[in-house]
């Protein structure tokens, strides 16, 4: 297996389609969760840069997914800013140059007649009435033994 992810590949949505559309690059498998928010005193907001999907009175996640290789044989992706991976399976994937840490994120989902659901390739998660997903975040990993510091100027 090829070690370098190759760059996604999206299609641009039409003024006519409502929605985000993507492709999965070569080898990924497309999925998503869907998950029915609480009916009653719903504060869902979506600010900023958001993951595909749709953030209105219920939320849809969208994402690309492999499951062909080891978590534990590295791969190579841009380092220039710390990112988030879905964890997949019971470890999160060996980065080259990144130091990884596991978090996670719980949703408190409808109680009645939850209409949660999934499709496709899905990642580690936690699916039933809420929602818990597991990600991988990843910051550059410095090397040993070299050491920064900031230099400050006396305004006096």
């Amino acid at each position: 297996m090829n070690t370098k992810i190759r760059q996604w590949k999206y299609l641009q949505p039409s003024n006519e389609i409502q929605g985000s559309f993507f492709l999965c690059a070569t080898g990924f498998q497309e999925g998503e969760i869907k998950w029915d928010d609480e009916d009653t005193k719903n504060d869902n907001m979506a600010k900023g840069i958001l993951p595909d999907g749709e953030y209105k009175k219920d939320t849809t996640l969208q994402f690309c997914c492999r499951s062909d290789g080891s978590a534990e044989n590295p791969i190579e992706l841009p380092i220039r800013e710390p990112f988030f991976l879905l964890k997949h399976s019971g470890r999160c994937q060996v980065v080259l140059g990144m130091r990884v840490t596991e978090e996670w994120l719980f949703w408190d989902c409808e109680d009645r007649e939850n209409k949660n659901s999934y499709n496709g390739e899905v990642p580690a998660s936690f699916i039933t009435k809420d929602v818990k997903l597991h990600y991988c975040y990843y910051e550059k990993q410095w090397k040993k033994g070299i050491r920064c510091s900031l230099g400050m100027k006396s305004s006096s």
